[in-house]
C-alpha cells in the first residue's frame, strides 16, 4: 500500500500554478508575447522589417536557424541520462550553487581592471546594461564599481559554503542607488540565463506523472499532452536534478570528476554531497518516495518519470527572481522568530502555503527586499532561511522542510538603519547580515557622466549645446557635497605631519579621489602664483594614503557598529540634484549653449533659498563636534555656497588656462622637464663631443636595478631637431638667456661653473630607479620652479596686454569701433589676426562656440 502524501499541505484546495508557468508544450520562456499581425495586415510600404532594409522571410528564417542551433546545444528538455552526460562533459557549469552562478554571471560581464580610489578593482559592464542596445540603455550604476566588487567578493565567499548562511544588506543615504543596484543584478541573472553563448544555461528538475499517479499524490501539477496525445501531468521544481541521486552516488560522481581533473580545486563538494542537509524540494521528495515504493527502488523506472528542463530566470514573472517592494509601516508588530522559518506565522503576503509560492520560486535565485517593504521582524523570518538553508512550509502540526539555496539582498537607508541600531531585533539580525555601504558617488567624472545622461535623456535637452566644463562643474559640485573636510589630528605620522604643513582642501580631496596627477590642477601657493602647492612627489605620497583619507570618518560602518557619518554618507541627494538640473535647464531655456557660468549662477540663486543637504550637514557637524571636540568643524567651510565658490574659482581658472594655451602662453610642467632635459643633453654634447648622443626621435631608456622591474622609457629626449646629429648650440644659449637667466644671475657661479654643476647632476636623473618625473624634480626642482615662475610672469603680462583687446572684440556693441581703431594702428592688423587665431583655436581645440565664448571669457578673466 502506497502511503499518500500530506493532503493538508498538497491537497487540491491549494491554488494551481500561475497560468504563465503551466506547460503548453513549449519551454516556459517561449510564447507569452502576443503574436505579430500577418504581413498582409501591415500597410503597404510600412512592413517593419523592410523599413530597415531587411527581407522578412530571410530574416525570420535566420532567427529560426539560430534558435534551433542554440536548442541543439542546450535543449529545452532532456532525459535524466542525457543530463548526467552534460554534467560529465561540463561539471563546472551544471554543478553550481546559486552563489557560484551569480558570481559567474558578474564575471561574464566583467571588462577588466582599473585603479579606483587607491585600489585595483574589477570593472563590470553592468552600468551600461550590455544586454540591451547601447543607444537604448540608460546608465544607472555609474560610480558604484566598488560596491559591485564588494558584492562579488561576498558571493565568492558564499559559493564555498553549503548555503549562504547570511543575507546581504545594502545601506546608504537616500537616492544612492540601492534599488538600482539590486534591479541591475536581477536583470543580469535574467539575461545571463538566456545568453546566446550558453554560459548561463541552467537545468532544473521536473516530474512526469500519469493521471492516476497525479491523483494519488495530490500535488498541484500542470496538465499536459504527450507526443501521443495522452493526458499526462508535469510538476516543475526549482531544484538541481543531481539531487535525485542518493548522497553516496553523488559523492562517487564528484570523486570521479575530480580524478579526471574536471573540477576546480575550490569546487564546493560539500554542497552536493552533505547528507545532513535537506536537498530535494518537498514535492520532489514526496514523489521520489512514492515512486520508490511503486517500483521497489528500481531507479531506471523512477528515472523515466524525470524530465530535466532548461531554467531561465524571469524578473518580470518573478521566476527565480523576487522583488518585494510593497509599502509597509515600520510600526508593524514585530513577530517572534525561530531558527527555522515557520510559514504559518508569516504575514499573509509572505505566507508559503505551497512549494510554488513567490519566495520558494526564488530558490536558486535572488530575493530582494526593498527598504520600505518589510519591518525588522519580517526581515528576521526571511533572513533565517539563509542561516538554516531551508524553509518550513505548513502549520505547527504539519510541516514540510523546503531547501533554500538563494541569495537574500536587503536594502535600507542609513536613517532607518541608525534608528534600528541598538534595538534587540537588530542586534539579533546583525550577525546574519553582511552590511555593504553604498555611498554617494565620490568621483566627479562619474557624476559628470551621470548628470550628462540625465540631462540628455530625462530632460530631453538633446538640441541644447553644452559648453566645455558645464556638466563637469555640476558633477564636481555634487561630488564636493559628499566629502568631509580633512582633519590632520585624525591621522598617524607621517600623514598628520604632512597635512599640518600642506593642508588639503575639499577640492584637493576630490581631485585625489579622481586620480588627477597634474600638480597644476591643485593650485598654487596663496602668496605666490608661480609656485605649485604640491609637487609630483607630494601627490604620490597622498595617493599612497588615499585609503586613510577615504576612511577618516568611517567609525565602523559595515564592520563593527553602525554610524551614518562616513565619506559619501551624506551630500546633495541625487534626486534633488536632478531637480536642480531640471530647474537650471528651464531657467536658461532661451540660451542656445549652456555654460558653467549659467549653471553656477542659477544654482547660486537656488542655494540662497536653501536646500535639504544644508540642514542635514548642520546636524552632522553639531553631532560630530560633540563626539570629537578637537575637530572644530565649521558649517561655513562646507556650506553649499562655499562649495559653489570653490567650484566657480576652479572652473574660471580652467577657462583662463585654456585661453592661455590657445594664445601659446602656457607650458606644462612635464614639457618643462623635457625641455630642461633636452638642454642638458645638448649641453653635454657641446662640452663632451666624444660622448654618444641621442636625437629626439630616439626614446630615453632608464634601466632599473630592481629585479623584474621594467626600464622606464621616455619619448622626446635629446635634441630639439630630430634630424640633427650635432648639439644645438643656439638652443642652449636661448635657454640660458631666457628660462635659466634668473638662476644663473643669482647663484654666484660663472656660466661654465653653472654648466658643469648641472651636468654633474644628470647622472642622478638618468640612472635613478625612481619615476622620471619625481627624479627630475628632486635633481632640478629649483630650476623647474624658476622656469615656471618666469613663464608665469611673462604670461601674466602678455595676458593682461591681450585682455582688453579680447573683451572689446567679444563685445557686440564695442567690436565695430574696436576694429576701426585697430586698422589705424601700426600693429593693429597683427593684433586682430592674433585675436581671430586665438578664438579659432579655442573653438577647434577646446570645443567652445560663438555663443558661450562672449560669456565665459569675461567671466573667467574678471
Amino acid at each position: 500500500m502506497i502511503t499518500p502524501p500530506n493532503q493538508a499541505i498538497y491537497g487540491r484546495s491549494t491554488p494551481p500554478l500561475p497560468k504563465s508557468e503551466q506547460l503548453t508544450g513549449k519551454a516556459p520562456h517561449q510564447g507569452i508575447l502576443p503574436a505579430s499581425p500577418p504581413m498582409s495586415a501591415w500597410p503597404s510600404g510600412h512592413t517593419p522589417l523592410l523599413r530597415f532594409g531587411l527581407d522578412p522571410k530571410k530574416f525570420l528564417n535566420n532567427v529560426s536557424q539560430n534558435m534551433q542551433a542554440q536548442q541543439a546545444s542546450y535543449p529545452t528538455t532532456l532525459s535524466f541520462e542525457a543530463y548526467l552526460g552534460m554534467v560529465q562533459a561540463n561539471p563546472s557549469q551544471h554543478l553550481r550553487n546559486t552563489s557560484q552562478y551569480l558570481s559567474d554571471a558578474m564575471s561574464f560581464y566583467s571588462t577588466g581592471e582599473k585603479e579606483y580610489l587607491g585600489q585595483k578593482i574589477k570593472t563590470f559592464a553592468l552600468p551600461n546594461e550590455p544586454w540591451y542596445r547601447p543607444d537604448l540603455a540608460e546608465p544607472g550604476l555609474i560610480g558604484q564599481d566598488l560596491a559591485l566588487n564588494k558584492i562579488y567578493e561576498v558571493l565568492r565567499g558564499f559559493a564555498a559554503k553549503p548555503y549562504p548562511e547570511r543575507a546581504i544588506m545594502i545601506h546608504g543615504p537616500y537616492g544612492s542607488g540601492k534599488g538600482t543596484l539590486a534591479k541591475t543584478l536581477l536583470w543580469m541573472m535574467d539575461n545571463y540565463s538566456k545568453e546566446p553563448s550558453g554560459k548561463g544555461v541552467r537545468y532544473t528538475l521536473a516530474w512526469h506523472l500519469t493521471p492516476e499517479e497525479d491523483q494519488e499524490l495530490g500535488i498541484p501539477a500542470a496538465e499536459h499532452k504527450d507526443a501521443h496525445g495522452q493526458e499526462t501531468f508535469e510538476i516543475d521544481t526549482y531544484t538541481n536534478p543531481i539531487f535525485v541521486l542518493p548522497p553516496k552516488d553523488r559523492y562517487q560522481l564528484v570523486q570521479e570528476l575530480k580524478a579526471e581533473g574536471k573540477l576546480a580545486p575550490d569546487f564546493n563538494e560539500k554542497y552536493f554531497t552533505d547528507p545532513k542537509r535537506t536537498q530535494l524540494d518537498a514535492a520532489s521528495q514526496q514523489i521520489l518516495n512514492y515512486l520508490k515504493q511503486k517500483y521497489h527502488g528500481d531507479f531506471s523506472k523512477i528515472a523515466s518519470h524525470i524530465v530535466v528542463k532548461r531554467f531561465e530566470y524571469d524578473f518580470k514573472l518573478h521566476k527565480g527572481l523576487v522583488w518585494n517592494s510593497g509599502q509597509k509601516s515600520q510600526q508593524d508588530a514585530v513577530l517572534s522568530t525561530s531558527p527555522l522559518l515557520n510559514a504559518a506565522n508569516l504575514p499573509q503576503d509572505l505566507q508559503l502555503t505551497i512549494p510554488y509560492g513567490q519566495f520558494t520560486r526564488a530558490n536558486g535565485g535572488v530575493i530582494f527586499l526593498d527598504e520600505l517593504s518589510l519591518n525588522w521582524g519580517q526581515y528576521a523570518h526571511l533572513i533565517d532561511t539563509s542561516e538554516s538553508g531551508e524553509i518550513n512550509i505548513g502549520d505547527d502540526l504539519k510541516v514540510i522542510q523546503q531547501p533554500f539555496d538563494g541569495i537574500i539582498i536587503v536594502s535600507c537607508n542609513d536613517n532607518d538603519l541608525q534608528d534600528a541600531s541598538g534595538k534587540p531585533i537588530f542586534e539579533k539580525l546583525r550577525q546574519r547580515l553582511i552590511l555593504l555601504p553604498l555611498p554617494y558617488i565620490l568621483t566627479y567624472k562619474d557624476n559628470q557622466a551621470l548628470y550628462q545622461s540625465i540631462f540628455t535623456n530625462r530632460l530631453g535637452q538633446k538640441s541644447k549645446s553644452l559648453a566645455p566644463h558645464t556638466m563637469e562643474a555640476f558633477g564636481a559640485l555634487v561630488t564636493l557635497s559628499a566629502l568631509l573636510p580633512v582633519q590632520p589630528s585624525h591621522f598617524e605620522k607621517p600623514l598628520r605631519e604632512f597635512l599640518e604643513k600642506k593642508p588639503i582642501t575639499l577640492f584637493d580631496k576630490m581631485l585625489l579621489y579622481q586620480g588627477e596627477t597634474d600638480p597644476a590642477k591643485y593650485g598654487t601657493e596663496p602668496n605666490d602664483s608661480s609656485k605649485l602647492r604640491f609637487s609630483t612627489e607630494d601627490l604620490a605620497f597622498l595617493r599612497e594614503h588615499l585609503q586613510d583619507l577615504l576612511l577618516e570618518y568611517n567609525r565602523g560602518v559595515g564592520k563593527v557598529f553602525f554610524t551614518p557619518f562616513y565619506e559619501g554618507g551624506m551630500g546633495i541627494d541625487p534626486r534633488e540634484a536632478s531637480n536642480l538640473l531640471l530647474s537650471v535647464a528651464r531657467e536658461n531655456q532661451s540660451i542656445p549653449c549652456l555654460s558653467p557660468k549659467d549653471v553656477l549662477d542659477s544654482l547660486k540663486q537656488h542655494f540662497k533659498q536653501g536646500i535639504s543637504h544644508e540642514e542635514q550637514l548642520r546636524l552632522f557637524i553639531e553631532g560630530f563636534n560633540k563626539e570629537d571636540p578637537q575637530a572644530k568643524l565649521k558649517f561655513e567651510d562646507v556650506s553649499p555656497m562655499t562649495l559653489l565658490a570653490m567650484t566657480e574659482r576652479y572652473y574660471k581658472s580652467r577657462v583662463e588656462t585654456e585661453l592661455r594655451m590657445a594664445m601659446g602662453l602656457t607650458t606644462s610642467r612635464e614639457q618643462n622637464m623635457v625641455r630642461l632635459c633636452q638642454y642638458l643633453e645638448n649641453l653635454r654634447g657641446l662640452l663632451y663631443p666624444d660622448q654618444p648622443l641621442m636625437p629626439l626621435s630616439s626614446p630615453l631608456v632608464i634601466p632599473s636595478s630592481a629585479p623584474g622591474q621594467k626600464p622606464l622609457v621616455i619619448k622626446g629626449w635629446g635634441y630639439p631637431d630630430p634630424y640633427s646629429t650635432k648639439p644645438n648650440k643656439a638652443f642652449v644659449e636661448e635657454m640660458e638667456a631666457t628660462d635659466l637667466a634668473p638662476l644663473i644671475k643669482t647663484n654666484g657661479r660663472s656660466l661654465n661653473e653653472f654648466r658643469q654643476f648641472l651636468l654633474n647632476q644628470t647622472s642622478y636623473v638618468v640612472y635613478s630607479n625612481e619615476a622620471f618625473q619625481g627624479s627630475v624634480e628632486k635633481g632640478f626642482g629649483n630650476i623647474l620652479n624658476a622656469m615656471h615662475a618666469k613663464q608665469e610672469s611673462d604670461n601674466k603680462q602678455a595676458l593682461n596686454d591681450f585682455k582688453s583687446d579680447l573683451l572689446a572684440y567679444l563685445d557686440d556693441h564695442r567690436k565695430k569701433d574696436f576694429l576701426r581703431e585697430m586698422r589705424t594702428k601700426p600693429d593693429g592688423q597683427q593684433r586682430i589676426e592674433r585675436l581671430e587665431s586665438t578664438i579659432q583655436r579655442l573653438e577647434k581645440d577646446f570645443g567652445y562656440c560663438g555663443s558661450c565664448l562672449p560669456k565665459l571669457l569675461p567671466w573667467a578673466l574678471s
